[in-house]
């Protein structure tokens, strides 16, 4: 369950977050579970005036991500303007998803049900080894729910929500 959402049929793989050393190289928190997905050659389009697509001329492991340089940016003065930038891909480019699975975007914005009482509204996904929903509950706290089938058993998109079953103390009183 990874690339984040964007607008118009555009959704984020990765994020742009700081340079790296002087050859214009750029360090990218990757929003994809997809990695061959940064290989030479692959295209990113972006914000950047100037800048709407990247081609990516080669690419390592970095400690919080990967570390790429982009054709047309060989120093960090020419990089600079690229940090903060979403890397995106054309919606119909993700990988088709299996039964159960969904990407953030459709989760965000799901109202959340204990049986059928609206509680909150996910608002976030926090995505790593167990997946956590955040979720804005109605009594103005937060919470954050392990996106397990023993805790969210049903998931209805088209209707706009989602059940979850949480364990007693899960949800703070």
């Amino acid at each position: 369950m990874r690339d984040g959402a964007r607008t118009s049929g555009m959704v984020t793989v990765g994020r742009i977050t700081r340079l790296h050393g002087v050859r214009g190289e750029v360090c990218v928190r990757v929003e994809s579970d997809h990695p061959e997905r940064f290989a030479p050659r692959s295209v990113f389009h972006t914000d950047v005036e100037g800048a709407r697509l990247l081609v990516l001329r080669e690419v390592r492991g970095g400690p919080n991500g990967l570390i790429i340089g982009f054709a047309g940016f060989a120093s960090a003065e020419t990089a600079a303007r690229l940090v903060g930038a979403e890397l995106l891909i054309q919606e119909r480019d993700r990988r088709r998803l299996q039964p159960g699975e969904f990407w953030p975007d459709q989760l965000v914005g799901l109202d959340v049900r204990i049986g059928y009482e609206a509680v909150g509204v996910v608002t976030d996904v926090i995505q790593g080894p167990q997946d956590r929903l955040v979720v804005a509950l109605r009594t103005g706290k937060r919470a954050e729910v392990p996106f397990v089938e023993a805790l969210v058993p049903e998931v209805d998109q088209a209707g706009g929500w989602l059940r979850i079953e949480p364990p007693e103390g899960l949800l703070p009183t």
